[in-house]
């Protein structure tokens, strides 16, 4: 419960606005009611808990959207057609070989 506003209505709103719409969204809600967690989805979230997970499930839970949403700022190294990204190390190789990047070009990496 947001003061104010509900989840659902600051989830769309952050979805409407350009600068915001490809923020991972993580609901933890009070509500239990299934059509409360569709309309949540609905609106935009990407994950959707109970507020009662624990605080292990929580980070599991957004390591997985961070993975899916904006790779570069989760932990985890991410791997395709030969090219590695390792946002922890900051480092990026093709075939093997580092590619050099400036802080500003790793910034500028694609985030899907």
């Amino acid at each position: 419960m947001l003061p104010g506003e509900s989840g659902v209505t600051l989830t769309r709103r952050l979805r409407a606005e350009e600068r915001t719409r490809e923020l991972p969204i993580l609901m933890l809600t009070a509500r239990a009611m299934e059509h409360d967690k569709v309309s949540g989805l609905d609106a935009g979230a990407d994950e959707l808990s109970h507020q009662a997970v624990l605080a292990e499930g929580a980070r599991a839970r957004i390591k997985a959207v961070l993975r899916r949403r904006a790779p570069q700022l989760a932990d985890d190294v991410v791997e395709m057609a030969g090219l590695r990204l390792d946002p922890a190390g900051r480092r990026v190789t093709a075939n093997g070989a580092v590619v050099e990047l400036a802080p500003t070009e790793f910034g500028l990496l694609p985030s899907s």
